[in-house]
């Protein structure tokens, strides 16, 4: 780095390490799968905070540089080597350099794949689970319902159920309720019928007689 000294022609010239500038980064340190270019004015990368990497890059060609270099819209994404990235770029008017922050998009990014993960497996578990605890909660559901249409046949067949069952389901319960008040109505008709039938049994014979 280069800072002119006013008046006597000469320059303040620094070192900075590149790698420093990786090491320091709050971003590269806090967020998994982000990575980022140093790039200069051409577009070689002089700097990258993958590791594994180990090429000389030149990434002019790439549309966040472009913008990046001459302060136009950034795009949102970029695609590099096949992987879709969500990007973006800030300029040091210092250094003249871009730095380019990337992370990958969609599956392509860990923390994606690992929420993807996860509602998965509680899918999963939940259909594996429901599986299981279906059939107990259908039962507990079949039997008071084949109670209910065990008695009502007793009733089809004149007979008169002396209980009738109750569960957890309102409505199967007013339902058990409604059965049970008809099937006390019909009793009562039945016997009001019986009592009409002997007396007009009564008249007729005591018609015959007379």
């Amino acid at each position: 780095v280069s800072v002119p000294i006013r008046g006597n022609g000469g320059a303040v010239i620094a070192e900075l390490p590149l790698q420093s500038l990786l090491d320091n980064s709050y971003l590269s340190q806090h967020i998994d799968d982000l990575d980022y270019w140093i790039v200069d004015r051409n577009g070689e990368v002089v700097a990258n905070s993958d590791p594994t990497s180990t090429e000389k890059i030149n990434v002019y060609d790439q549309p966040i540089v472009t913008a990046g270099f001459s302060g136009t819209t950034l795009p949102k994404t970029a695609t590099y080597r096949g992987t879709i990235y969500h990007v973006s770029a800030s300029i040091s008017k210092n250094l003249g350099w871009l730095f380019v922050t990337r992370i990958p998009a969609g599956l392509a990014n860990a923390r994606m794949r690992e929420i993807v993960s996860i509602i998965l497996i509680a899918l999963f578990g939940s259909a594996i689970i429901g599986a299981i605890i279906a059939p107990y909660w259908s039962l507990g559901i079949v039997r008071p319902i084949r109670a209910v249409a065990a008695r009502a046949e007793l009733i089809a067949r004149g007979g008169t159920p002396e209980t009738w069952p109750h569960s957890g389901i309102n409505e199967l319960n007013a339902l058990s309720n409604d059965l049970s008040s008809m099937a006390s109505a019909i009793v009562e008709r039945e016997d009001e019928l019986r009592h009409l039938n002997e007396d007009l049994e009564e008249r007729v014979n005591e018609r015959t007689q007379e």
